[in-house]
């Protein structure tokens, strides 16, 4: 099972939203706010969460919350992270405290390469993937990122 979340939740784009997936039925598409903690706790128990696609507000605090709330609140099964946006120097080195925490490890770079928007930085690709590292140390590594 796939999970994709963004930050707001709106109405509006919902049924579109969920319309564009057509037959995928492994995918979850949520559009809600993950900007409070346990704010993805009603997914702990499901074991087939395997993946997840991260589109952020471009701001450290949503792409922060919606990667610790992911990685926290179901800990058991997601192995890959892909984030949207990697390209934009705020995603970026949001994710990078996962990495030089040991979380998250660069898996390759996804879409449109040296994206050329303003927001985009670096020639790097509109999207990466990242394999979350998977050990006893995890959950207090996140703890240690939340105090900072």
């Amino acid at each position: 099972m796939v999970f994709a979340a963004e930050y707001h939740f709106d109405l509006s784009k919902t049924s579109s939203s969920l319309s564009r997936m057509g037959a995928l039925h492994n995918i979850v598409y949520l559009s809600m706010d993950t900007s409070q903690q346990y704010a993805l706790g009603t997914f702990a128990a499901n074991q087939r969460i395997r993946a997840a696609v991260i589109d952020g507000a471009h701001n450290a605090d949503s792409v922060f919350m919606d990667t610790f709330n992911l990685l926290h609140d179901i800990p058991c099964c997601v192995s890959v992270v892909v984030y949207h946006d990697w390209c934009d120097q705020v995603v970026y080195d949001t994710i990078q405290l996962f990495v030089q925490a040991g979380i998250l490890r660069f898996r390759g770079s996804i879409g449109t390469r040296n994206w050329d928007f303003w927001w985009c930085s670096d020639g790097r690709s509109e999207g990466a993937a990242f394999d979350v590292v998977r050990s006893a140390a995890l959950l207090p590594a996140l703890a240690r990122l939340r105090r900072q």
